[in-house]
């Protein structure tokens, strides 16, 4: 009992210690827990009290925000409204509170409550939503920038909707000013714009119209602009220089260091721009032209020099002039000093007088030792010439008459001479006289020489009346001048009967034929035509009893003062010659005759024999009863052949030796060929020669006798056939070639070429001479190549003779007949 009741106790009291040990526990945690709950309400009054604080500043940051701030319920009543925006409702914020937005804006509410519906319908928040409002306050409307966002409670629904507002209408209002501005702005630009480019075309037009070369050089040289006159110049185009490098593609190159060497130091700026610079630039067409140039330099916004801008001047005619002028002055003056002629300029009004250095040397001083004065002038001139030269001068001052005169002078040592003086008057608008100008000239030996010239004169028309030929003077109609007695006796007249008349219309009205002769074809005139002189064969005058003989004439022209006045003709009766050498010519043609003789009765042998043997069978034939009709006719045809055969060859040989007719005829030259071999090939056959020939197929004819063209040819084949002959012995074979050819539409060429081994340089020099011969005696005249010369001459061709080819070759040229040029039958 005892013991239970121990334990109970020691149970108790442990007990009891234990609970007093928890109480200890639990009062100790009571009183940590009450300085605690004590801390936690003093953190609570601190974060009521922070609280309250931010509440106040997030009121008055609500309140004063710059933005609209206001809350909405589902139904669009204000909760809070912040003054920023309540101001432009003409409500305090407290006055807005419960009301409906439609109440307090009715007059935008429509569309502006589209937002809210949105976001209390979608439960997103709305952006950069722009209105225009104006309030009860505004005096126009305000621009807003407002977002809307979802006011949501505790259990996660839409309570209402809040937005923030910021009023952009300043700011708008400054970009529609700034948008204002930029279109001003941009129409001012684009208006500058169309300034600059109408600048830029007057510019463009400017440099295209200028009359100077422009161009602009960046720092290397290279093209970067040239205008209109510029591509002339060189005769490009504009896109084949800008872009070159000016001095590699277009500078001289004598002047390429030199021009390279300034552009350096011009953009370096060592030197200033060179203000008249004069090189040759290279054309296109690889000339050159002479520029002066005038610079300046081109330079960036800071200043540098980048460039260089030229304008030039094309100067090279003005170089040219300069040059020309400064010669022709040099020329004037030594041309004064040669002719003796010296300028003078009198001032009428102050008597101021200048004359050239010339004068004092006219007057018989050296040049500047006489004092320029009119009294010094006059008291030069001779006295007895003085009064008379005063007063040409005042006639021609006063009266405007012509001052003109020659006049003697004393020089110092008494010697007199001649001047002549020109001048006249120059005057103002009223005619007044201002200046008087002229000329003097030292013409003392002009004076002699007509003194001269009238003795001259007396004697040369002693010598006129006493030559034998022919002489008359023309004047520019063609009017007798001066005739002397032996032309007027050839004519048939009387001079005076002749003197003043047309003299063509005449003694030279008519060819030899009768056919007229235009005045406008005349020899005669075309001296004073056109100044050359005219020599002329062959022609005829006519005489007054209607008769006409034969002249060689020369017509020459007359200048005076470098003008043709007229014409000198000096003509002489021929007829006498020209019966001598056409007897000449006859006899020429008879000896070729003999020298043909051989050979022509060999072709007329030919004929002969075959007449002969078809005579021989028909009698053959007929004795035997044989000879039928068509047999017979056969051989009668062939003898009839060859009977003309043989006439043709004799009648040839019958007009070769009648003399020529006087009037020519047209002749194809291949024929005048083939005639000539006619009556000489049988000859040349028998002396083993080969004849060629080759003839242009379209040969134009020429104006000639043909017996004199055939006799010139039968001349030249005989002479080629003897040096045949004589060159290689009578067996040596040889080769004549006869080529006729058109030179050219005037003329045409016949070659006679033979292998006779050349002609001997001393014989060619005279082969063409009168009796000059190389061969034995009694084998040639020497005439034969003499009286061919002269009948090509007459024929107004040309004939001569050179070695080729081993041979003698002789060239004949003569004029093509010229269409309607008269004829007569042979």
């Amino acid at each position: 009992m005892f013991g239970v009741t121990v334990t109970l106790m020691e149970m108790a009291l442990a007990l009891a210690v234990g609970i007093s040990a928890t109480l200890f526990v639990v009062n100790r945690r009571l009183r940590n827990t009450h300085r605690e709950l004590q801390e936690l309400s003093g953190r609570r009054r601190d974060a009521e009290l922070a609280l309250e604080e931010s509440e106040s500043r997030l009121e008055a940051f609500f309140q004063e925000a710059p933005a609209g701030l206001v809350m909405f319920d589902r139904e669009l009543r204000y909760i809070k409204i912040n003054h920023t925006l309540a101001a432009h409702g003409g409500l305090s914020p407290e006055e807005h509170v419960g009301k409906r937005f439609r109440d307090v804006v009715p007059e935008i509410a429509e569309a502006a409550e589209a937002p809210f519906r949105q976001v209390l319908e979608t439960g997103l928040p709305l952006t950069s939503v722009i209105t225009e409002a104006a309030g009860p306050t505004d005096l126009e409307p305000q621009t807003w920038l407002s977002s809307f966002f979802p006011l949501t409670g505790q259990n996660g629904q839409i309570n209402g909707v809040g937005t923030v507002s910021v009023n952009i209408t300043e700011q708008k209002n400054a970009e529609e000013r700034i948008r204002r501005l930029n279109e001003e702005l941009e129409e001012r630009i684009a208006a500058r714009t169309m300034e600059l480019a109408h600048e830029k075309e007057k510019v463009e037009n400017y440099l295209s119209i200028a009359g100077t070369m422009i161009l602009a050089l960046d720092s290397s040289g290279v093209v970067t602009m040239v205008n209109t006159k510029g591509c002339k110049v060189l005769g490009y185009e504009q896109d084949e220089i800008i872009g070159k490098n000016w001095f590699e593609n277009f500078i001289d190159e004598a002047q390429l260091s030199e021009v390279k060497t300034a552009f350096s130091s011009i953009m370096s700026g060592d030197i200033e721009p060179v203000e008249h610079f004069e090189n040759a630039v290279v054309l296109k067409d690889g000339g050159s032209r002479l520029i002066a140039w005038n610079n300046t330099y081109v330079r960036d916004l800071d200043g540098n020099i980048v460039g260089c801008l030229s304008a030039g001047e094309d100067i090279t005619e003005r170089k040219a002039t300069e040059e020309a002028l400064r010669i022709s002055r040099e020329r004037m003056n030594q041309s004064q000093e040669f002719a003796n002629i010296g300028t003078w300029d009198w001032n009428v009004r102050t008597g101021e007088l200048y004359w050239s250095d010339r004068i004092a040397p006219l007057f018989g001083y050296a040049k500047g030792e006489l004092e320029t004065t009119y009294e010094n002038f006059v008291g030069a001139i001779h006295p007895d010439d003085r009064q008379i030269v005063q007063d040409a001068v005042m006639a021609c001052v006063e009266k405007g008459e012509e001052y003109n005169l020659t006049h003697r002078v004393v020089w110092p040592d008494g010697t007199i001479r001649w001047l002549l003086e020109k001048g006249d008057v120059v005057r103002d608008a009223e005619g007044a006289p201002l200046n008087m100008l002229g000329v003097v000239q030292d013409v003392t030996e002009a004076k002699w020489a007509e003194d001269e010239i009238r003795r001259l004169g007396r004697r040369n028309r002693l010598i006129l009346d006493a030559a034998g030929d022919g002489i008359y003077g023309l004047d520019m109609n063609g009017i007798c001048t001066f005739i002397n007695p032996a032309a007027a006796a050839m004519l048939g007249y009387e001079a005076e009967d002749l003197k003043g008349r047309e003299l063509h219309k005449i003694v030279h009205h008519s060819h030899a034929d009768g056919t007229p002769y235009p005045a406008a074809d005349c020899p005669i005139a075309s001296a004073f035509r056109d100044g050359g002189e005219r020599s002329v064969a062959d022609e005829v005058f006519w005489r007054k009893d209607g008769t006409s003989f034969s002249v060689d004439y020369t017509s020459t022209p007359i200048i005076e003062d470098g003008e043709i006045k007229g014409a000198v003709v000096v003509f002489r009766d021929v007829s006498e010659r020209k019966e001598m050498q056409a007897q000449l010519v006859q006899s020429s043609k008879m000896a070729t005759l003999g020298e043909m003789a051989t050979g022509v009765a060999h072709e007329l042998n030919q004929p002969l024999n075959v007449i002969r043997m078809a005579a021989d069978n028909i009698r053959r034939k007929a004795g035997k009863g044989a000879a039928d009709p068509g047999y017979l006719m056969d051989k009668l045809e062939k003898i009839n052949g060859q009977i003309d055969r043989a006439a043709a060859i004799i009648d040839h040989m019958r007009i070769f030796g009648r003399k020529a007719t006087s009037m020519p005829q047209q002749l194809d030259l291949r024929n005048v060929v083939r005639q000539s071999l006619g009556m000489i090939e049988q000859q040349l056959r028998l002396s083993d020669i080969e004849v060629r020939t080759k003839f242009c197929e379209d040969c134009q004819p020429v104006n000639g006798h043909q017996v004199q063209l055939e006799q010139v040819l039968l001349n030249l084949l005989g002479n080629a056939r003897d040096a045949i002959k004589a060159s290689g012995g009578e067996d040596a074979r040889g080769v004549i070639d006869i080529i006729v050819s058109n030179e050219d539409e005037k003329w045409i060429r016949m070659v006679v070429r033979d292998s006779g081994g050349g002609i001997d340089a001393a014989v060619l020099k005279r082969i063409f001479e009168p009796f000059f011969t190389t061969k034995e005696v009694g084998h040639g005249t020497g005439l034969g190549l003499s009286i061919s010369y002269g009948i090509i001459r007459d024929m107004g061709g040309s004939i001569t003779a050179s070695n080729v080819d081993g041979g003698a070759e002789f060239v004949i040229s003569l004029p093509v007949r010229i269409e309607g040029q008269s004829t007569a039958a042979a």
